[in-house]
């Protein structure tokens, strides 16, 4: 949720691709942290992290897949 929320808020600023890339990064490093520690609270961190880059993307994804589509169509495609 706090991925989501955030990117909302900064999607206007940096626009779509620069999110993204963004939050990919951020899912992939977070993903590496239960890979290099091997621990519960390295996997619940990791994972929490990762959670987090990964609802940016829904965000990014939505608001670029729905900016396509016309005004009169935008309840079917959602």
């Amino acid at each position: 949720m706090l991925g989501a929320r955030l990117a909302g808020r900064i999607f206007g600023c940096t626009g779509a691709r620069t999110l993204a890339v963004t939050g990919l990064t951020i899912a992939a490093a977070a993903l590496a942290i239960p890979a290099i520690w091997n621990s519960a609270a390295a996997m619940v961190a990791g994972t929490t992290i990762a959670a987090a880059g990964t609802g940016s993307l829904f965000v990014v994804t939505s608001a670029t897949a729905l900016g396509q589509v016309a005004a009169h169509e935008a309840g079917l495609a959602s």
